[in-house]
């Protein structure tokens, strides 16, 4: 029983450590996010909840494992689309725009333009942080596949002893 603990404490506590590294990125060291950023954090903020309502619960539930595998496969997905984006593979789209101006039909040319100069540019496929020539959409897709196939692992041992149960009777 422990170790299930154990599993969500670790792969709910690396999903929160990436969090915090995008958060540290974005507020401490000024690296501004798109919108692409911005979504590929949905994900890893579910998974931190639905451990946190386990331990709340204390009772190991094997469709959280199959909820937060879900999740962290929506994030293999779009951590794979952003670096598909960044490498100019696939096209981003319209929202990874710096500037949302549906809108803005109420303002003058003029407040509209102050409004876009006064806003950073941020755009989807700009690299504004790598490490080992990696971005930090690549190093996300990299760690959410590992934790994915944690996330498998884990709810596989989880079934294993109800499975092996079953068949022996």
């Amino acid at each position: 029983m422990k170790i299930h603990f154990l599993n969500y404490a670790f792969l709910g506590g690396a999903s929160l450590a990436m969090l915090i590294f995008a958060l540290v990125s974005e507020y401490v060291y000024g690296y501004q996010p798109c919108t692409l950023c911005i979504q590929q954090r949905y994900p890893h903020v579910f998974i931190v909840v639905l451990c946190l309502i386990i331990f709340i619960w204390k009772k190991k539930i094997s469709t959280i494992y199959a909820l937060n595998i879900l999740l962290i496969g929506i994030s293999v997905i779009l951590a794979f689309y952003h670096v598909g984006v960044e490498n100019n593979i696939f096209v981003g789209p319209e929202s990874c725009s710096p500037y949302d101006l549906s809108n803005n039909f109420d303002k003058s040319p003029e407040v509209l333009l102050n409004e876009i100069l006064s806003k950073p540019m941020i755009s989807c496929n700009a690299v504004s942080w790598s490490f080992l020539n990696l971005s930090m959409a690549s190093w996300n897709l990299i760690l959410s596949m590992i934790l994915l196939f944690c996330w498998t692992f884990s709810l596989r041992q989880l079934i294993k002893p109800y499975s092996s149960h079953s068949t022996s009777q």
